[in-house]
């Protein structure tokens, strides 16, 4: 299931640049009139997206000079309040859950850091290994994600010990994160596109038509060689 979620993760981003490109693509193909909808329809949302920025910046800034001392004697300066060390992320507070998370991202990323890495003095091919390990135990660890931690731990032949029956109960409610996770990637209509046949690729730009524009790109006839437009 973890690899499936990857796979998923791995693939997601060129999904939807393909399936933007189809978009775009399509709406060349639109009438005049369906085009200029279209493009009244994205000014329309980037004018008020504009305006949602601009009523934040306004709101923060009121908050700023509110909550700004009047002595500039107890201004820090950046130099002293400047901090060097990298910050390590944190999952989701949770007991003993928490500690162990933390404990096993410790032990992996003193192994697999780059930093680590290439003061061993090892190859720059074993080097991107263990960061790309590094990375997927950051990524684990901010998500507070037990099981890939511990399978990264094994797979570095580090001393930890076998599960305990608590921590089967911390997989399980890593498995139903993941189902729910995966859940998400399959029901996006870019994931549906790029995965579907013919049949399913034209339902899924059409339902993307009629839910950002309100419009509808028409039924297909299925061929050799793509879609022809029944519309």
């Amino acid at each position: 299931m973890q690899a499936d979620l990857e796979y998923h993760e791995e693939l997601i981003g060129e999904a939807k640049t393909l399936f933007s490109q189809e978009v775009a693509a399509e709406i060349k193909n639109l009438s005049p009139e369906l085009q200029q909808k279209i493009r009244d329809h994205d000014k329309k949302l980037q004018t008020e997206q504009e305006e949602k920025i601009k009523a934040a910046a306004e709101a923060a800034d009121i908050e700023e000079d509110e909550e700004a001392p009047d002595d500039e004697s107890s201004d820090i300066s950046l130099a002293e309040s400047e901090y060097t060390a990298e910050e390590e992320p944190g999952p989701v507070p949770g007991g003993e859950k928490t500690g162990q998370i933390k404990k096993l991202y410790r032990q992996i990323a003193a192994l697999t850091h780059p930093d680590k890495a290439q003061a061993r003095g090892l190859s720059p091919r074993e080097t991107a290994h263990f960061e790309k390990i590094f990375i997927q135990a950051k990524t684990a660890y901010e998500k507070s994600n037990w099981y890939v931690l511990y399978s990264l731990a094994l797979l570095l032949d580090l001393d930890v010990a076998p599960p305990s029956a608590e921590q089967l109960k911390w997989l399980e409610e890593d498995i139903r994160t993941t189902m729910a996770s995966i859940s998400i990637f399959g029901n996006m209509l870019a994931w549906m596109w790029y995965n579907g046949d013919d049949q399913l690729k034209h339902t899924a730009l059409n339902n993307f038509f009629e839910q950002a524009y309100g419009i509808s790109i028409g039924p297909v006839a299925l061929s050799n060689t793509g879609f022809t437009d029944l519309s």
